[in-house]
């Protein structure tokens, strides 16, 4: 059996500024997915993450930092799928906003950026969790995106913009 879950609205994710993801985010961490496992909170599916630290933007954390995130396979054939819910796998590189409470991803998934090298190049670029390209900030600070890999922020970019309105 498989079982499809989401929020209410079909996975509507208001968008954030980058003001605001910042603005909510307990933490900011740079890392690499280390660990992913299935655990279960009652009889309700979760994957565990832990992901060892690399850079602290904003916060404190320790040399890891481990989560869960509602989701992952369950006894039997039971299995549930959070649509648009970020998803780890051991070897990801990433920048997470995160927050408290049930959903540790700002802004449910707002706060995922996957980092990737692009062209040979020695520092990866940042993409966000729908897989477009982080290109810059807007006037009013939203994220500008693309689909064209060069365009996209280099990782020290990035960082800085995190920095620049709230990290430390």
């Amino acid at each position: 059996m498989v079982l499809l879950c989401g929020p209410a609205a079909a996975t509507t994710v208001p968008e954030l500024s980058l003001d605001q993801q910042v603005g909510q985010a307990r933490l900011i961490v740079k890392g690499r997915v280390t660990a992913t496992r299935n655990v279960l909170e009652g009889s309700v599916p979760h994957t565990e993450v832990t992901l060892a630290v690399e850079e602290i933007i904003k916060g404190q954390a320790g040399a890891t930092v481990t989560f869960r995130m509602l989701g992952g396979d369950g006894p039997g054939d039971r299995r549930i799928v959070v649509e648009g819910a970020p998803r780890f796998n051991v070897g990801d590189h990433l920048c997470l906003l995160m927050t408290t409470g049930k959903v540790p991803i700002v802004g449910f998934n707002r706060g995922y950026y996957r980092l990737r090298g692009a062209f040979g190049e020695p520092e990866e670029r940042v993409y966000d969790v729908s897989g477009q390209g982080v290109s810059g900030v807007d006037g009013r600070g939203r994220l500008l995106r693309t689909s064209v890999p060069a365009r996209a922020l280099r990782w020290g970019e990035f960082r800085d913009l995190l920095r620049a309105v709230g990290g430390q």
